[in-house]
């Protein structure tokens, strides 16, 4: 016999540690709670941990018998298979798998439930560097995916109840806003009466106690539209030294009659125009200055604003109110711009108020791209600032060296101007025609588009600016504008379109056909007479550049030379549902023209929610939402601002085509006939 003896203990170590480890990793693969699982290239399962049986009910035999379809909801099984051939795919194409993919994936139970499974899944290579299989882990997300439902359903129920507050806020206040007109009214009716001392104090302290009210009321409204995202902002051009100085204007005798002196201040800011939210800006602005004179005893305020960022086509600004009043405490900082937060109770207790503005104040400005802040010390008084982010209007870049003095208004300051006004209603042709005139400017009208063409084609020369409205018949202003500009070639013309403003690519719409500023009814005279202080000023003829102006214009009725006489809105009609303030601002305190305008209205659209019904019946939805569109101007030109933003909104919906409009256009008329009885003591 012969025979060979061959060492093979490093094979039998061998072999024993993989026995080992194959033993280990059965073991595992058992008792773990989480299913392991191995897939061929090709799409099989080769291999299910027992533990699939606690997460789906199913042995493992019955596991493997099993389609995708039975393993996996139609939803899962669709993001299972598209990550699998996208997996396959790659590999197939650079011959290397390239990522593990990790999904949250829903499986079918044997009890016809659904399990949510966190599925990891990835590619396992051989020495070789070949592809193997694929290994994946599922794992049962079930608990976690009821919790993270459950943290969903409250945050839809939070939001919901947010909404539902912001809704009842926003209802209350204007239902609270109908009677409170009716009581400054009669206030003010009683006032008229022969009183004596004590029963018009007491009249006074009720009209002061409505205004308050009303203020409150009007924060809560602002407040809950921001909160319900309803807010919309535009962002045209205007100038800012004009809205300066009209501050200056509303709150320096405030001031005054504090004993306080305010002082606006605006160094390096850019000449020209800039683009943003005036309303928006000029709300945050009150807020803040009211704020500082309301809690400034003595000393004075001032108003600071300052380019931080300049280039040819933006400036980011910084605005600063400074005031030397009582200060806040440090602990009260954090919480200041909360909603319904005051230093502390004796803020509320000896100031009033809500501390809704400086709330409202910051949402305005987070929303339009800004931040706000405070720094104070208690006793010295407070800093508070903001920034805000604006585009420069190119059209508006004149190199003015001195800015504007900010002093009150002189008073016809139009004098010698020729305007030439278009508008197809009567209401505004007459409503610009007056204010106008009152400041000094000659006025032409004109009934429609072609009309005014015909106009500046006879009289090229003659005209000093044109306000044009957008929608008229026979030509519009879109059309009449690109005439003026590529027919007429009058490219130096000031051109302001007037419209109602119920979508920004309307007024967009107007800015790209070549008007130089777009204004929304109802119109504000100051915007049209700061494009006149830009561009009409006369010209030194030494150096061919624009004289400065020491003031900024206002469009004012002049007052005589006697005694001071209350102001206009003080003594103007209070009608429910109409901004009486803003009213006589715009009619430049003309009572008979307000009396005017509301027999009109009276007149004109007490059955206008009728008219449409049968237009809208009768499939005529342009002379529908025509009806809403004029309807819209009225109440803007007798500042029943509700009603011209209700009727905006249902111009908007005619216009999309939308007809659930039943509801609406009842509560429209509604508030029509409600606002033509509460009108009815004033008309004759």
């Amino acid at each position: 016999m012969s025979g060979t003896h061959e060492d093979i203990t490093s094979r039998k170590y061998a072999q024993e540690k993989l026995r080992l480890s194959e033993e280990r990793h059965r073991l595992i693969a058992q008792n773990a709670s989480d299913v392991i699982w191995t897939l061929s290239f090709d799409g099989k399962l080769t291999y299910v941990s027992p533990s699939v049986e606690k997460l789906r009910g199913f042995t493992v035999d019955e596991v493997m018998r099993q389609s995708w379809e039975e393993i996996f909801t139609p939803g899962s099984l669709s993001l299972f298979l598209r990550n699998f051939r996208d997996f396959h795919d790659n590999y197939s194409r650079d011959g290397f798998p390239l990522e593990s993919w990790r999904l949250e994936l829903e499986q079918w139970h044997k009890d016809g439930s659904i399990v949510w499974t966190e599925v990891l899944a990835s590619p396992l290579i051989g020495a070789d560097g070949t592809f193997l299989e694929i290994l994946g882990v599922s794992r049962d997300i079930s608990e976690r995916k009821r919790y993270e439902d459950k943290l969903l359903q409250a945050r839809i129920a939070a939001e919901s109840a947010n909404r539902a507050k912001s809704q009842f806020l926003s209802h209350m206040s204007h239902e609270i806003r109908t009677p409170l007109y009716s009581v400054l009214g009669l206030a003010q009716m009683i006032n008229r009466e022969p009183l004596n001392a004590r029963q018009r104090d007491m009249v006074g302290r009720i009209n002061d106690a409505g205004q308050s009210l009303l203020g409150i009321i009007s924060d809560i409204q602002d407040l809950s539209r921001i909160e319900a995202g309803k807010i919309e902002f535009e962002y045209l051009s205007f100038d800012l030294m004009a809205l300066l100085s009209k501050l200056n204007n509303l709150l320096g005798p405030k001031a005054s009659d504090e004993g306080l002196e305010l002082h606006i201040e605006a160094s390096g800011v850019p000449p020209g125009m800039l683009q943003g939210d005036e309303l928006r800006l000029e709300q945050v602005l009150m807020n803040l200055i009211g704020n500082a004179i309301k809690f400034t005893t003595n000393g004075k305020i001032t108003v600071g604003v300052k380019p931080i960022e300049l280039t040819g086509k933006s400036a980011r600004l910084r605005f600063e109110i400074i005031d030397t009043g009582i200060g806040i405490a440090p602990d009260v900082l954090p919480v200041l711009f909360k909603p319904f937060t005051q230093g502390d109770g004796s803020i509320t207790r000896r100031f009033g108020g809500t501390g809704l503005g400086l709330a409202i104040s910051k949402q305005l400005v987070v929303l339009m791209g800004g931040r706000i802040g405070v720094e104070s010390q208690i006793g010295v008084g407070s800093n508070f600032w903001f920034e805000l982010p604006f585009m420069r209007d190119e059209r508006f870049q004149e190199d003015l060296s001195v800015l504007p003095a900010l002093v009150p208004a002189p008073g016809l300051e139009l004098q010698g101007f020729h305007c030439l006004v278009v508008d197809d209603s009567d209401t505004h042709r007459e409503l610009m025609k007056q204010a106008l005139e009152w400041a000094g400017a000659l006025i032409t009208t004109a009934t429609d588009g072609q009309q005014a063409i015909q106009f500046l084609k006879r009289q090229p020369g003659d005209f000093d600016i044109v306000l044009m409205d957008m929608q008229m018949p026979v030509m519009d202003g879109l059309t009449a504008i690109r005439l003026i500009r590529d027919q007429l070639k009058l490219v130096g013309l000031p051109i302001v379109a007037v419209t109602a403003g119920v979508l920004p690519e309307q007024r967009q719409a107007a800015l790209k056909a070549g008007s130089d500023m777009v204004i929304t009814k109802p119109v504000d005279m100051e915007q049209i007479a700061a494009l006149l202080r830009r561009r009409l000023i006369p010209q030194d003829p030494r150096s061919g550049e624009f004289l400065e102006s020491t003031a900024i214009l206002h469009i004012a009725l002049p007052e005589p030379a006697s005694a001071p006489v209350p102001a206009a809105e003080e003594l103007f009609p209070i009608v429910s549902g109409i901004n009486h303030v803003k009213a006589a601002k715009l009619l430049c305190g003309n009572q008979e023209m307000f009396r005017k305008f509301l027999n009109g209205f009276a007149s004109k659209y007490a059955r206008v929610v009728e008219q449409t019904h049968h237009d809208l019946n009768h499939g005529e939805r342009e002379s529908a939402a025509r009806h809403m569109h004029n309807l819209r101007g009225y109440a803007g030109s007798i500042c029943a601002m509700d009603l011209m933003e209700k009727a905006g909104a249902m111009e908007e919906a005619i216009r999309k085509g939308e007809t659930d409009l039943d509801d609406g256009l009842m509560a429209l008329n509604r508030q029509i006939q409600d606002l033509i009885a509460a009108s009815a003591p004033w008309r004759r």
